[in-house]
């Protein structure tokens, strides 16, 4: 549970870090309206450096299934949810064992995190 003595850092999860480029369909690190990469793994892989910072916490950015691109900009940000039952691919690399869209991949990274006392 969050009280006064958290400190809370916040990540735009696909500008954070590009821990796996499989799930980068799309990605255009050139183009600020574009997919950039950054992912649950890309997360999980700077557990150390967030844990050096100090923080408590991590506010993440809506992981819902996003209805993609809108005119000339991608629903990197999280906002454009399409579906609350399922995460986005863009965040995650599939795994044999979970469903494509599965909660089971935000749920890891959460287990991980609070597993490193965030």
């Amino acid at each position: 549970m969050i009280n006064q003595d958290d400190i809370i850092y916040f990540v735009l999860t696909d500008r954070f870090d590009d821990g796996d480029a499989v799930n980068n369909f799309g990605a255009d690190k050139t183009d600020p309206r574009r997919y950039h990469g950054g992912d649950f793994k890309g997360i999980t892989d700077r557990i150390y450096y967030l844990k050096d910072l100090g923080i408590t916490a991590l506010w993440i950015t809506p992981v819902y299934l996003s209805i993609g691109t809108l005119g000339d900009s991608d629903g990197y940000h999280g906002y454009w949810a399409l579906d609350f039952e399922r995460i986005d691919p863009h965040l995650y690399t599939e795994r044999s064992e979970y469903v494509p869209g599965a909660r089971q991949y935000l749920k890891d990274l959460c287990e991980r995190l609070h597993d490193s006392g965030i």
